[in-house]
């Protein structure tokens, strides 16, 4: 699906309105300086819903046309968030819709609906989203996130669409939200004709959102696909891992990796062992690898570690090489539990040629770690015996290390201290090599049609003899992309002498990029303008 962006409050807590942007703060190792970022907060929202969510029909009210009860085998509720064409109908139409449980707790801020193969009559004419929790007596307590009307388009979509995306038939809706939810109801309270329809039907519903990682445990919880791209959350075997990883000298890394690339990326590993590098970067620039005391937190062992000054970052360089992470998993120590982290940080960090080390935010968010604790003596801690608390994520990006702070703790005194037994990284390690690929670049183009106009270079010397064929419909991006494209023209350096050659010109909002457009020009009497449609053909 395509992303969305929304750009949050600045709010100086820790809630998803306030995680910085990806901008990159550097830290040169001879000159340790922190260059705070400066783009605003930046959200992306996806379809946080997938087809092996816990997807619960729910029924409406029959208003007496004749047909009630459950839908046909073929038109049941899961169909609606399977991402095909295949559609969901409920005979009893007035107010029904469904319930799905997400992976995790998640902000929600619009939706996409996709419209059935038939009868528009059917197309629900309004919508209620509301937000779930469970009451200590078992039953759940409702809160409306937005309600209100919609208007599906009069195309269709067959049910043999094998996946649907936004090119698809759709209406979309967007608006402002900050409660989180794992819990939610979707319902139509009525219908684009339900004098003459029987039933309420609709293809695919996508509720867009991003999770917080609100801090749910893997146990009794999900274990298996953790995504709809049908990753799989799997804990290492600490007892075989140490076995495995006995061998010294040079060939360790390389034995590492190899007992990495056994399942390949489809599958999420811990990437932490004994041999990572674990250090401290404190916020002077001072950087302390390997102490002791610091690898008791990758050692599988209930070891604590505390840290008693708060803006201290642990970073930990798996000894595997570059990896990509998907969640992390914190286990408690045998300390009091005021001592447990209610929040966390994790920065991604990308060694560059010059030794200087680009970092990226990841995720940021809350905990919450549980009352049992990790005994001092444990040794092979494993997620599904040993208490701790787990967060989860989308992310595709390589790194070469990461860095975490805790800013507050369960008791947020103003004696900072900070203790825990284990971080565990959970993903895969990255090989990524150039495969054969069946991407055709002119699947992007939307329409056949454009404007065509004789215009001039958008750069010096802006020479009026260039032809400009601008599409009449555009096509979308991601916000990620459009970031690509910025940096790769602000960034451009002349082939010959290695210097910025970029003819953009810089913008005022203190971002660093460039724009390449030119002022508004006259139209002169030879720039021809004419739109192709069909008609021309």
């Amino acid at each position: 699906p395509t992303l969305r962006t929304s750009l949050p409050s600045s709010s100086p807590s820790l809630s998803p309105t306030s995680i910085p942007s990806s901008s990159p703060i550097y830290i040169s190792r001879s000159n340790p300086t922190i260059r705070k970022p400066t783009l605003a907060p930046v959200q992306i929202l996806y379809d946080v819903t997938s087809p092996k969510d816990d997807i619960k029909i729910y029924f409406g009210k029959d208003d007496n046309d004749g047909r009630e009860g459950p839908p046909k085998p073929h038109e049941v509720a899961t169909n609606v968030l399977d991402n095909s064409g295949k559609k969901y109908l409920n005979y009893n139409d007035l107010g029904s819709g469904f319930t799905v449980e997400v992976l995790d707790k998640c902000v929600i801020k619009g939706a996409r609906f996709y419209p059935a193969n038939d009868r528009e009559g059917r197309d629900p004419s309004s919508y209620k989203i509301e937000g779930g929790r469970r009451r200590k007596n078992g039953r759940w307590r409702w809160s409306t996130i937005k309600s209100g009307t919609i208007r599906l388009p009069a195309a269709r979509i067959k049910v043999t669409e094998p996946k649907l995306d936004p090119r698809f038939p759709h209406a979309e809706i967007l608006f402002e939200n900050q409660r989180e939810f794992q819990m939610y109801r979707v319902t139509f309270p009525t219908l684009k004709d339900s004098d003459s329809e029987h039933s309420m039907q609709i293809a695919e519903v996508e509720l867009l959102g991003y999770f917080t990682g609100g801090g749910v445990s893997l146990e009794g919880v999900r274990t298996t696909p953790i995504s709809s791209s049908s990753l799989i959350a799997e804990s290492s075997n600490p007892v075989s891992q140490k076995k495995r990883f006995k061998s010294t000298g040079t060939d360790r890394a390389e034995n590492l990796q190899h007992s990495f690339e056994e399942k390949g990326p489809n599958y999420l590993l811990d990437l932490t062992t004994q041999y990572d590098m674990v250090g401290i970067l404190k916020m002077n620039g001072v950087f302390k690898p390997d102490h002791p005391r610091y690898k008791k937190l990758t050692d599988k062992t209930g070891a604590g570690f505390i840290s008693r000054v708060k803006n201290d970052a642990l970073v930990i360089k798996p000894a595997i090489g570059k990896t990509v992470i998907r969640g992390a998993r914190f286990y408690t120590s045998d300390s009091e539990e005021k001592y447990d982290p209610s929040s966390f940080v994790i920065d991604g960090g990308v060694e560059e040629a010059n030794g200087e080390i680009t970092w990226r935010r990841i995720r940021a968010g809350v905990l919450n770690m549980p009352s049992a604790r990790v005994d001092r003596k444990t040794q092979n801690i494993d997620p599904e015996l040993h208490p701790h608390d787990g967060v989860w994520f989308n992310n595709d990006e390589v790194y070469d290390m990461y860095r975490m702070t805790f800013p507050e703790t369960k008791d947020n005194s103003v004696n900072y201290e900070m203790r825990i037994s284990e971080i565990e990284l959970v993903g895969y390690r990255s090989t990524r090599k150039l495969e054969e690929s069946n991407f055709n670049i002119y699947d992007l183009i939307t329409t056949i049609y454009f404007w065509r106009y004789e215009g001039s270079l958008t750069v010096p010397p802006c020479s009026e003899n260039v032809q400009w064929r601008i599409f009449d419909r555009p096509i979308r991006i991601s916000p990620r992309q459009q970031a690509t494209l910025e940096w790769l023209i602000r960034a451009y350096r002349d082939p010959d002498t290695c210097q910025r050659a970029t003819v953009g010109r810089p913008r005022r909002d203190g971002t660093g990029n460039v724009d390449v457009v030119r002022p508004t020009q006259a139209i002169k009497y030879d720039h021809l303008q004419v739109h192709c449609t069909s008609a021309n053909y």
